[in-house]
């Protein structure tokens, strides 16, 4: 079978794009028959400092260091070393700013070698299989909500409070921490079959479309299915819109590879106002001028009407933090 790749993001509403992702050199034959083609997503902390660098030099340091993968060095070991390059980088980036764990990434990473599947992921960026119309999830979050869980399930605290906690999306691992102590890794090669995709994505995308739409999305090519897993996003026009980004590997015997200059990006279009409503808004301008005018050549003495409205009852309310480090 031969690998297709595909691959698409989006800003969202935020200001700045932090997600980045990459790929090995398809094109080196002889590192492929031993180091398979790599692709790597990272996602930088958005409630930290520096997270598009962090996104960026954890990226790059992934895929160099497992593209210095010697044929006898085994994959899984490749991708736990470069793992941990990656993580180093991140935290030498914190130390140089002066902002020691306060720079943090996200990462997951897929191999396909042979018909087989590699895996490792750091964070809450996510790894999905997809095969013959079900999907599934390779990776577990690392979030503070699964220890919430662990203590409601044990009767500690209520499932309510578990699961309305305002630190529960918390990251527990990530790129930047100086022990890097929960990581997600394949434990055996994965085998795969012909169609199957390989989805890494942020959670911008799967925090706004539910995995019943993800995977009405992924067949066909790669990059068409990319874009479209995109496009779904930001149809549902969410005013706090995370960036998104899909990147999909695709195990095919025929599907024709298509020349990508990456990133590939979505350019959101303006939503035109109904014409209803813009005729409404002129006639209304002109309905205020014309009684302007009107008004402004009349001695009258208009007294304001009283309001019959009263006044709010004032309720004292709790204010939480906006967010922790590494919340996203």
């Amino acid at each position: 079978m031969q690998i297709v790749l595909g691959a698409c993001q989006h800003i969202g509403s935020r200001k700045e794009q932090q997600d980045d992702f990459g790929f090995s050199d398809i094109e080196n034959l002889i590192f492929v028959r031993h180091g398979g083609v790599l692709a790597v997503l990272t996602d930088g902390m958005g409630g930290m400092a520096r997270g598009k660098e962090a996104g960026y030099v954890g990226k790059m340091t992934m895929l160099q260091a497992y593209q210095s993968k010697s044929e006898d060095e085994s994959i899984s070991g490749a991708l736990y070393r470069s793992l941990l390059a990656a993580d180093a980088a991140v935290v030498s980036l914190g130390r140089e700013s002066h902002m020691t764990n306060q720079v943090g990434s996200t990462l997951a990473a897929a191999v396909v070698h042979q018909d087989q599947l590699h895996f490792i992921a750091a964070g809450d960026s996510r790894i999905y299989l997809y095969r013959k119309h079900v999907l599934m999830q390779l990776t577990m979050d690392h979030i503070y909500g699964h220890l919430l869980d662990s203590l409601a399930a044990r009767g500690e605290i209520s499932t309510e409070a578990a699961v309305n906690h305002p630190f529960r999306d918390a990251l527990t691992s990530g790129l930047g921490c100086e022990k890097l102590e929960e990581v997600e890794q394949s434990e055996a090669p994965l085998p795969l079959e012909e169609g199957d995709h390989i989805l890494l994505c942020s959670d911008g995308i799967y925090k706004t479309l539910p995995e019943t739409e993800i995977a009405q999305m992924l067949f066909g090519h790669p990059q068409k299915a990319a874009e479209t897993l995109i496009e779904a996003v930001l149809s549902k026009n969410r005013s706090k819109q995370d960036n998104m980004t899909a990147v999909i590997l695709s195990c095919s015997l025929n599907e024709p590879a298509i020349n990508i200059e990456f990133p590939a990006t979505i350019k959101q279009k303006r939503r035109s106002k109904p014409l209803a409503i813009s005729l409404l808004t002129g006639i209304l301008i002109f309905m205020g001028l014309l009684t302007f005018i009107i008004l402004g050549g009349m001695d009258i003495d208009i007294q304001p009407e009283k309001s019959k409205i009263s006044p709010p009852n004032v309720v004292e309310a709790t204010i939480q933090p906006d967010g922790v480090a590494g919340t996203r």
